[in-house]
């Protein structure tokens, strides 16, 4: 007799829809909301004929996946940021279509004690009921404290950039970001403890009111809610930047032509092309950079003690953040309103002065400082004219 072998293939077990969450983070307490999308190459997990079940079951050191089936609800605990138990629905689950699905966090997702983030899974099945449902896809999500912000150090400075902004608070974890007027700092890091975030400022438009926002596993906190809480008036810590520039080399001889490098904001929008060796009115509704009184900065008009002493020419922009020029100290500006051109009978004299960019010459309107968009007088536009 001849006995065959017969080969049994297994059938694999079905595998869940693993989603990608529009954030895998959140704060203790839920009350917002997520995205979930499925992989739309894979078998659709969301059908309309069947509303999907979301809940959330902690992930523990014996337990890492979803349970096959639904589960009964059980209170969160834990301890040292590692779960012991823990199953909670959510609020509410809105099917988008066949692969991507919202869910609101409900507010029992919430820490425990000292805890500072808990992980758990999000599950989704097709039913509510603990014997007979079915796993339909999941995704790892975890909660933490949700940041605040204490103090800002420092909370005025140059549009520029470049210097470090320090924020003490709450709930900043490895991994945040934080921005200034929506302009990403750079270098950001964060203590041990999660009290401390440092960064550095980045080039941003001059203007008051900036917020700073920062996006932790557990949220994001604005310079203008603190508190982090809507319904306290705590006052807003938000940003001054002015629009000053730094100036390289800040110093010359007289008479001399010295090429300067300038770094300040907004500089790929201005057309400097008006003003050569010559002279072009420093008064004219066109962008240009002046020295100028250092005790009034820059006055349009040509009379006045702040008028243009000589102009910067040859401008190149190099960037957004920087330019060259070349400063014209062999000459002087007229006095009269119709002189538009530099007076080479005369060095500029020795003496300590600012240099500014000016976005328009011309002051067409109150107030005037608005509409002549200056940059500020600081000690990095400082220039001085000197004999050696």
């Amino acid at each position: 007799m001849v006995v065959t072998a017969l080969a049994i293939t297994a059938v694999p077990a079905y595998a869940e829809a693993k989603l990608v969450l529009s954030a895998a983070s959140g704060p203790s307490a839920g009350g917002n909301t997520i995205t979930g999308q499925a992989p739309t190459t894979g078998t659709a997990p969301f059908l309309a004929t069947t509303p999907p079940v979301v809940q959330f079951q902690a992930i523990t050191t014996s337990v890492t996946t979803c349970s096959l089936t639904y589960k009964a609800v059980a209170p969160i605990a834990g301890a040292s940021n590692v779960l012991t138990a823990g199953v909670q629905d959510a609020v509410t689950v809105t099917r988008i279509n066949a692969y991507r699905i919202a869910v609101k966090i409900p507010v029992a997702l919430a820490l425990t004690g000292t805890n500072a983030f808990f992980k758990f899974n999000m599950c989704a099945y097709d039913d509510d009921i603990t014997v007979g449902s079915t796993l339909l896809a999941s995704a790892p999500y975890t909660i933490a404290t949700k940041p605040t912000i204490t103090n800002i150090a420092p909370v005025a400075g140059p549009a520029l950039g470049g210097y470090q902004i320090s924020v003490t608070g709450t709930g900043f974890t490895s991994g945040s970001t934080a921005t200034l007027g929506n302009v990403p700092l750079t270098g950001v890091t964060v203590n041990t403890g999660g009290t401390l975030l440092t960064g550095t400022a980045p080039p941003r438009a001059a203007g008051t009111g900036i917020q700073l926002v920062i996006v932790s596993q557990g949220g994001t906190v604005s310079s203008n809610d603190p508190d982090n809480d809507p319904t306290n008036t705590a006052a807003p810590n938000n940003f001054t930047l002015s629009n000053g520039i730094v100036v390289t080399p800040n110093t010359a001889t007289e008479g001399s032509t010295p090429d300067l490098d300038i770094f300040g904001v907004g500089f790929a929008a201005m057309d400097f092309s008006a003003d050569t060796a010559a002279g072009t009115s420093p008064a004219a509704a066109t962008p240009h950079i002046v020295l100028v009184n250092k005790s009034t900065g820059y006055d349009p008009v040509p009379a006045n003690l702040g008028r243009p002493i000589t102009v910067c020419t040859d401008v190149l922009v190099l960037s957004d953040t920087e330019l060259l020029c070349k400063l014209q100290l062999g000459g002087v500006y007229s006095t009269n309103a119709a002189d538009a051109t530099i007076d080479t009978s005369a060095d500029v004299p020795t003496g300590a002065y600012t240099l500014q960019v000016i976005k328009t010459g011309l002051d067409t309107g109150p107030p005037s400082a608005e509409t002549i968009d200056a940059t500020a007088v600081t000690s990095g536009s400082t220039f001085t004219v000197a004999p050696y």
